[in-house]
């Protein structure tokens, strides 16, 4: 809900309790070789995969609530103009299948793309978001569009 006076997540003090999550990660696994802190080393030895600890949890968790302090601070407080944001929300749906579409087969299978340098893949990713962003608003504009035919024809 849109207020006049914003109010931030988790009231006012939600921010400093997520970034006290980091810390108290820190603590927990203090001393403990980070294999046997972040997993049970019986799992792995049983399905061959790294079950994660609670302290993971709150390496998680802390994390996230922290960038939802820093969105909440950007965006309300700072006022950063985040439209293309909305677009990919109001879209996700249909850019979702896209993507799969267009990744998995095209650059995938019939291009044969391997992106093994962080830079390629970096610069892959930022284009690909960049291609989505402008087809989610295509999409936008041929709905409305559509639905303002189908106003004139009713």
């Amino acid at each position: 809900m849109r207020t006049v006076t914003p109010v931030p997540p988790f009231g006012p003090r939600g921010s400093s309790r997520s970034v006290n999550a980091v810390p108290a990660m820190s603590r927990w696994a203090h001393g403990t070789p980070p294999h046997l802190s972040l997993s049970f080393k019986r799992d792995f030895i049983v399905n061959n995969h790294w079950i994660a600890r609670g302290v993971t949890g709150f390496l998680c968790l802390g994390s996230v609530f922290c960038l939802l302090g820093l969105a909440y601070w950007l965006v309300e407080v700072r006022r950063l103009p985040v439209g293309w944001l909305v677009i990919l929300g109001r879209t996700s749906l249909m850019i979702y299948f896209v993507h799969h579409v267009f990744v998995f087969t095209l650059v995938h299978e019939w291009l044969g793309l391997k992106l093994n340098h962080w830079a390629w893949y970096w610069l892959a990713n930022a284009l690909l978001t960049v291609l989505l962003v402008a087809l989610g608003w295509l999409w936008l504009e041929i709905r409305a569009l559509a639905g303002r035919r189908r106003l004139q024809t009713a």
